[in-house]
């Protein structure tokens, strides 16, 4: 089954970048303190709470405070307007008294003055950092009752009452992700290019790897893993449809070994691994400029979308009705396996069908043939 050009159900991920003005509905008016939002997710969980970030700065017309995980946060929201101060932890999980940061974080926020605070975690551990603070939340992640196949976009939207009288979220509401790319980053992009002399030829980007893809390749059922020999002979039909092209094999220092053993099992110089040579603003600025992306269901894919490189996001048992990569421009077609699964309506429903095994290459050439250009 082949998702494109961004539709699920008939809903667009394309959305236009203008945006209108949402009147308040929350007791902190123009004037007050900005909101703050809590979320402690990967990358593509805090890529995927731009749209709701945006909205409540129009709304308040203040940039939003967040607080995350990881001092990568920082690096991920850079130049966004509608960002103002990030705090992060490292770990959530260490005991309080053991968590000088955690310990830092409730003191910062006992100083600052909150009235409109979101937390989209779920945890007892989180929801103690704003017990500490003494802050109660204007809205939590389970507040408002999610419904079946409803992207992750639009319960956060419906959380924070960007709904009209009927409970449905407003359609000036701008769904698309977004990140900002410096010139800064597009210049030490350009040099790195020119050191891996990639510098002069259309890129195509492939992110066969995944957060902790060690780790979970140890479980009996790889969630997110597609078959090497596939990749490999992906590879082989992407050169022979496009030969001036440089692709490039995308992911953390872990998955170095994922892309060399791809590498080599081609030979060609047309092919280069650069795991683990890929700070995040470096990969923001690369995929700014790349031909396109092939990958995984990763924190990369959502990256791609919010920076309107075309993507092709291969999806298994996670539920892309749910948490797909929304681009505000460009194309993202999600593939799944196998072509014929039933589509259930819930969830679980989706993990019970659906597998990464069941993509065919044929499957996934042909969505890249079709969403990205020439």
């Amino acid at each position: 089954m082949n998702i494109e050009n961004g539709k699920i159900n008939g809903s667009s991920a394309s959305v236009s970048v203008k945006m209108k003005t949402v009147p308040s509905r929350n007791k902190c008016e123009d004037g007050g303190p900005p909101p703050l939002v809590v979320r402690f997710g990967a990358l593509g969980d805090m890529i995927l709470l731009t749209p709701l970030l945006r909205a409540l700065a129009q709304r308040h017309g203040k940039a939003c405070e967040v607080i995350g995980k990881g001092s990568t946060i920082k690096d991920i929201y850079a130049y966004l307007p509608f960002i103002g101060e990030t705090q992060f932890l490292v770990s959530n999980k260490t005991p309080y008294w053991m968590n000088k940061p955690k310990k830092h974080l409730v003191e910062w926020l006992k100083t600052r003055e909150t009235d409109v605070v979101y937390m989209l975690q779920s945890d007892h551990l989180s929801q103690k950092i704003l017990d500490k603070a003494g802050i109660i939340p204007t809205s939590t992640k389970t507040s408002v009752i999610k419904r079946p196949n409803e992207h992750v976009i639009d319960h956060m939207a419906r959380l924070a009452g960007f709904t009209d009288e009927k409970g449905e979220v407003m359609k000036h509401y701008q769904r698309g992700t977004e990140l900002k790319v410096s010139d800064a980053d597009r210049t030490e992009l350009s040099q790195w290019l020119k050191q891996i002399n990639c510098e002069d030829f259309p890129l195509v980007l492939v992110q066969p790897g995944y957060r902790k893809y060690k780790k979970k390749l140890r479980r009996t059922w790889k969630s997110k893993h597609w078959p090497e020999n596939r990749w490999v002979s992906l590879l082989q039909k992407i050169m022979e449809n496009k030969p001036d092209a440089r692709i490039l094999i995308t992911g953390s220092a872990s998955e170095y070994a994922l892309g060399n053993t791809i590498t080599k099992s081609i030979k060609d110089n047309r092919i280069i691994p650069v795991a683990g040579q890929l700070t995040l603003r470096r990969l923001f600025a690369l995929l700014e400029t790349a031909h396109s992306i092939i990958s995984v269901d990763t924190g990369t894919a959502h990256a791609a979308a919010a920076l309107n490189c075309p993507a092709v996001v291969l999806f298994g048992k996670t539920d892309p009705r749910v948490n797909r990569p929304v681009s505000r421009k460009a194309p993202v077609t999600i593939v799944t396996g196998p072509p014929d699964a039933i589509l259930d309506d819930f969830e679980e429903g989706w993990k019970k069908y659906h597998t990464m095994d069941a993509i065919s290459v044929t499957q996934v050439i042909d969505a890249w043939t079709g969403t990205c250009p020439n």
